[in-house]
């Protein structure tokens, strides 16, 4: 057991330099963004880059509490190795090196969700890895149905190729389905997404917070970059993206969310409120062509938004030790009022509530869709959903009453405070943020009569 936690620890503590030293290396580099900031540039990869060490760290922070023989600091070097290669993926421009990247990607993360051990999570590991094979060997399809068509699995000259010979449109849309196809199941978007509410529900905390963040952001850079290379064959071919973008976005909100709503375990809740989450960051992929700024915002607040829920729930169950069955939480918030109400906050906050990131976001990604009216439908419904999650929760801890209502109150260990200390921190940083940006209401002034 000893040995167990003492490779936990280094492990974290490993995974913390690491991510420190890449902290120190992203903040000496500028961030190429062209006039419109060219998804070709090294901008966006720079950006993800940034958000993926933020996440780690502060995985890493949750790791160090954990109480031994967890296998947190395991699954949170398995996740961080895990993302850096779908982000690697997500930057390269050649299609067949970027699947066998978001192929090694699943087998690291796979790992990462085993890691704790229990059935549970091997069988969550199992479907992690199934799914994450069937996501790669659906990328090598899409590579080969291009060098069948352009001869090249290049990006940008698959593109430019297609857009020149638009006589094979069938074989055209069914390469670049195939593509997308791989993608969703990458992001988890709906209806590819059945991997992470187990995946993410059953890993340690840790590793469930490093890939609920990189999984959509790699996903939807490597989209974007996508939509970018075949933008002029999909406009020859009379394509309405956009609306693809949007029906997606949709279809995951609604199905994620609703789901979300009908489940008895609070980590469950969660991977599921974080499958929606990741569904806002394709409003960012629908503005002007070639413009990565909006996604660059928006994949800012998407960490700030999800770390502290992450960090929330590990915080009570792992660090504390409390359940996260609702049959176990019933009451339990009476017990811990001040951290049972920050837990909610967080989530709250996710949701899109004043304060938040996605608060001041959202009116800047509907103006940038062009299309204001659908999208704010949806993030009208993306928060309501999650506010309703939020509110459940709620009612769980402070309303319902436990068989006997047996008062079942415990002296937190050091570690707990300090991972609720951890996420109070998070909590701050996304509130300091969210206040920096005042939302601007142009995008929903179109709306109106007049506007």
């Amino acid at each position: 057991m000893t040995a167990r936690f003492d490779l936990d620890r280094v492990l974290a503590w490993t995974t913390l330099g690491a991510a420190l030293v890449a902290a120190s290396q992203l903040a000496g580099l500028t961030p190429q963004l062209g006039p419109g900031g060219d998804w070709t540039l090294d901008g966006p990869g720079a950006f993800f880059a940034m958000g993926l060490v933020a996440a780690i760290v502060w995985a890493a922070l949750l790791a160090l509490t954990a109480p031994g023989g967890a296998g947190a600091g395991r699954g949170l070097a398995g996740a961080s190795l895990a993302s850096a290669a779908w982000g690697a993926a997500a930057c390269t421009l050649d299609l067949a090196g970027g699947a066998l990247l978001w192929s090694a990607g699943w087998i690291l993360a796979a790992a990462a969700v085993a890691q704790g051990g229990g059935h549970e999570r091997m069988e969550a590991a199992v479907k992690t890895q199934g799914l994450g094979a069937a996501a790669g060997l659906v990328l090598l399809l899409s590579a080969a149905l291009f060098v069948g068509l352009a001869g090249t699995t290049h990006l940008l000259d698959a593109g430019a190729l297609i857009t020149s010979r638009v006589d094979s449109p069938v074989l055209a849309l069914s390469a670049v389905r195939v593509l997308l196809a791989g993608l969703a199941l990458a992001a988890a978007w709906a209806p590819f997404h059945y991997w992470a509410p187990d995946g993410l529900g059953s890993a340690t905390r840790p590793a469930g917070l490093v890939l609920a963040v990189a999984a959509p952001l790699a996903a939807s850079l490597a989209l974007a970059r996508v939509l970018f290379a075949f933008e002029p064959a999909l406009d020859a071919l009379a394509v309405n993206w956009k609306g693809g973008l949007f029906a997606v976005s949709l279809l995951t909100v609604g199905v994620a969310g609703s789901v979300a709503l009908v489940q008895k375990d609070a980590a469950r809740l969660t991977a599921y409120l974080a499958v929606v989450q990741g569904a806002e960051l394709l409003p960012a992929l629908a503005a002007r062509p070639g413009d990565a700024g909006p996604w660059v915002t928006a994949a800012g607040a998407h960490v700030l938004a999800l770390v502290p829920t992450w960090l929330a729930l590990g915080a009570w169950s792992g660090a504390a030790g409390l359940p996260t069955s609702f049959a176990g939480l019933a009451g339990r918030g009476r017990d811990h009022k001040w951290l049972a109400g920050l837990w909610v906050a967080t989530l709250v906050l996710a949701a899109g509530f004043p304060g938040g990131a996605r608060f001041a976001l959202r009116p800047q990604l509907a103006a940038a869709t062009g299309e204001p009216a659908g999208w704010t439908i949806l993030f009208l419904l993306s928060a309501l959903l999650q506010w309703a999650a939020a509110a459940r929760l709620a009612r769980v801890l402070f309303l319902e009453i436990a068989p006997g209502d047996e008062s079942r109150s415990a002296p937190l260990a050091r570690r707990a405070w300090m991972a609720w200390a951890v996420t109070a921190l998070a909590l701050g940083v996304e509130l300091w943020f969210g206040l920096q940006r005042a939302p601007d209401p142009a995008g929903w002034r179109v709306l109106l009569p007049g506007g």
